[in-house]
């Protein structure tokens, strides 16, 4: 068999002319040698015989006009008056209860599938996010902690240093400030690594 008869997307496309009847001449002979050896190809063409058979179901019977019949006879050489046009006798078969309600039950499986499909993105997405927030924030050096309190009454002064961001922050809560800060200005010192106060 030809590589390029391996493709699916041609081979799908070939089942379902095939089915149809579109596919005509040389191309039908070919598709015919190689439905011989291919079982899966006759799967494919009988799954669009069934899928195009269902269209028939739907449809209203039509009885053709008279001159449809003319040229269908002079197209194969036969009286015009002895083709009988086929009346169905029994009408198109309505939906019975059961029927509707598996089609019911069928569509809102439909709808639960694509909205669990749909959180299931969101929430992959997410994960995703947060897998990267938490890797970013493991790589990320911690900052310098410091807790200074003079005295049991006095103020907590929290002071925490970013080196990675060359930024110092200074807090402070409960009691009283160790000196009076609208008489002086309060001054923070720290030795760099040689040593060198700042």
């Amino acid at each position: 068999m030809s590589a390029r008869y391996q493709n699916p997307e041609l081979r799908q496309q070939l089942a379902a002319a095939y089915a149809l009847g579109t596919l005509t001449g040389s191309a039908r002979a070919r598709f015919e040698r190689l439905l011989g050896g291919d079982a899966a190809l006759r799967e494919e063409v009988t799954f669009w015989h069934e899928r195009f058979s269902e269209f028939a179901t739907r449809l209203q019977p039509v009885t053709p006009r008279p001159m449809v019949w003319a040229a269908l006879a002079r197209t194969i050489s036969v009286d015009a008056s002895r083709i009988v046009p086929i009346r169905r006798s029994a009408p198109v078969r309505k939906k019975t209860s059961r029927t509707v309600i598996w089609q019911t039950w069928a569509a809102a499986a439909t709808v639960a599938a694509v909205a669990m499909g749909a959180v299931l993105v969101r929430e992959h997405d997410r994960s995703a996010t947060l897998a990267a927030a938490l890797e970013a924030a493991q790589n990320r050096p911690l900052p310098y902690v410091a807790v200074f309190q003079p005295d049991a009454k006095g103020a907590r002064w929290a002071i925490t240093l970013h080196p990675e961001q060359n930024v110092m922050r200074i807090a402070f809560t409960g009691g009283k400030m160790p000196a009076d800060v609208s008489a002086r200005s309060l001054e923070l010192w720290m030795l760099d690594t040689q040593g060198k106060p700042h």
